[in-house]
């Protein structure tokens, strides 16, 4: 599978050359297994490796030099004949993106790379519930895609600026995108808002994006003498103990109304928001009047089942909201949130 090349294979030191570096199994066909090796080559089998077809050449014409080292092969868990590569040329001082798309199990291919910067591409991962949206790490940072890779926007928020990303993996159950860096750890983001989206949506007034429902979670339990570690002890923010409401909207003139309400239909909460143009978040922490203090909500509600409804410039939303009794909570405790 690679070139196999007698002069390169066995360098100086302890790294080996002309390596298998990337394999993927396509999880919506049995027997399709994707390859792609160190020095450029790309493989692809549709019959549990019996018989292999090469699919090198097929990038050089979309700007895949044929020799750069083949850093990701990605088999598309919607359909089979879908792939993705990504080549890097970071060890060649070639510092373009190089990313390609094939949907007929690599007889063609699609050069997606429209608003990557000139950084290596290390990772692309497809997300497991909307085909649609891809994500891209390279040596900024993660980069998403929207629109099948049409285009690409930065992903940053408050990760480090220009942090190589090495990997990506979106989490099945709680659809949050997990990401590892080289040097500056791990990072998670919840991105069922962006799993969700769709092109249509950008023409509209608002949207309001479903809600996941939420356990109610006890804060502030400290336990043992762990302040004796001192910096010692990593410890990273949970996130906001609360119901996520998330809405995207292309009017920021006029003022955006949310109200909750309980199953009866009596008034919980009420904000009236100005918005930014695009993905906005309000945390909802539970509580039918604004917090006091440190030491929770003064007026929290009752675990159950709740409609948010958002109204913009005469337009209206629902969607119902949840949170749950956690185990071992009693009544009358008052948890310590944030909104």
């Amino acid at each position: 599978m690679t070139t196999n090349n007698p002069q390169r294979i066995n360098g100086k030191g302890n790294i080996q050359f002309c390596t298998i570096t990337t394999l993927a199994e396509s999880p919506r066909q049995a027997g399709v297994i994707w390859v792609g090796t160190d020095d450029g080559r790309v493989w692809v089998t549709k019959d549990h490796g019996a018989s292999w077809t090469e699919c090198t050449a097929e990038l050089i014409p979309l700007g895949g030099p044929k020799e750069l080292w083949v850093s990701r092969v990605f088999a598309s868990a919607h359909q089979p004949g879908t792939a993705y590569v990504t080549k890097t040329g970071f060890r060649a001082d070639d510092f373009k993106p190089y990313v390609f798309k094939t949907t007929d199990f690599g007889r063609t291919w699609t050069a997606i790379m429209q608003g990557l910067p000139n950084k290596p591409v290390n990772v692309i991962f497809e997300d497991p519930k909307n085909p649609d949206l891809l994500y891209v790490g390279n040596d900024k940072g993660v980069y998403v895609s929207l629109n099948a890779g049409g285009n690409w926007q930065h992903f940053q928020s408050n990760m480090p600026p220009s942090v190589p990303v090495h990997d990506l993996l979106v989490h099945p159950r709680e659809n949050d995108l997990v990401v590892g860096t080289y040097g500056r750890g791990v990072f998670v983001a919840d991105v069922s808002a962006l799993q969700e989206y769709k092109p249509e949506m950008a023409k509209a007034t608002f949207h309001l994006f479903n809600i996941e429902p939420k356990p109610l979670r006890l804060e502030g339990v400290q336990f043992a003498n762990y302040h004796l570690y001192g910096n010692r002890h990593i410890r990273t923010p949970n996130e906001p103990n609360g119901l996520s409401i998330r809405y995207f909207t292309s009017n920021s003139s006029d003022s955006l109304r949310v109200n909750i309400q309980d199953v009866q239909g009596k008034p919980v909460r009420t904000w009236r928001l100005l918005p930014k143009v695009g993905l906005n978040e309000l945390v909802w922490n539970f509580s039918a009047a604004p917090a006091r203090g440190r030491r929770g909500p003064a007026n929290p509600v009752s675990p159950g089942e709740y409609l948010i409804t958002l109204e913009q410039a005469g337009q209206k939303q629902s969607k119902p909201g949840r949170f749950t009794k956690v185990l071992g909570w009693k009544i009358g405790a008052v948890p310590t949130v944030r909104e």
